[in-house]
């Protein structure tokens, strides 16, 4: 490791910053680092800024639905630019798997997830809503609420709203798979 931070070695010199999980180097002989574990996305060169290209993103394999700020970061997009490719069903880059997670769906404030598979493009494109739901849930047949905001990036303070509202139920402090699916299933964009 090299004064930069760099395994296999730049040169001592190297400009790019120790760690270099999200940069480059420009050296002939790049850094290399061994992959973690956590998913990684490469952001692709359609729709970023010309600085964001190649970099990497990381997040949590547990973590199925994000929020609308990470679809602008990665994306480099402004928030009107990603509600478009929401409500337009004819738009060319349309975000197909798009759930309202708000407590009261009639209300003009939205608070939208995203189906992290869809911005990877892992997804099929002929999935059907049952499909995409059963990859979201995964295979539990139970959540508890810390499990459920980890999954959605999701506040805790929501979760007791839904709960109360009647939107999800809760069973002996576990959140039903059946009750979440048809949520999701109701809430789809």
């Amino acid at each position: 490791m090299n004064a930069a931070g760099h395994e296999n070695a730049c040169l001592p010199d190297c400009p790019a910053p120790p760690g270099i999980g999200i940069a480059e180097c420009d050296q002939s002989r790049g850094p290399t680092r061994k992959p973690r574990r956590q998913l990684r996305l490469l952001a692709s060169r359609r729709g970023l800024p010309r600085r964001n290209r190649g970099r990497y993103i990381d997040i949590s394999p547990r973590c199925t639905l994000v929020g609308l700020d990470f679809v602008r970061s990665i994306r480099g997009w402004p928030a009107v630019r990603v509600l478009d490719c929401v409500a337009n069903g004819v738009h060319r880059r349309r975000l197909r798997w798009v759930f309202n997670v708000a407590v009261n769906p009639a209300s003009p404030v939205r608070e939208l997830r995203f189906w992290r598979d869809e911005l990877y493009h892992k997804v099929s494109s002929p999935t059907t809503l049952e499909a995409a739901v059963a990859r979201i849930l995964g295979r539990a047949g139970s959540f508890t609420r810390s499990e459920l905001e980890i999954k959605w990036t999701m506040n805790a303070t929501t979760i007791s709203r839904l709960i109360r509202a009647g939107e999800i139920f809760e069973i002996q402090g576990r959140l039903t798979r059946s009750t979440l699916i048809a949520f999701l299933k109701r809430r789809v964009q």
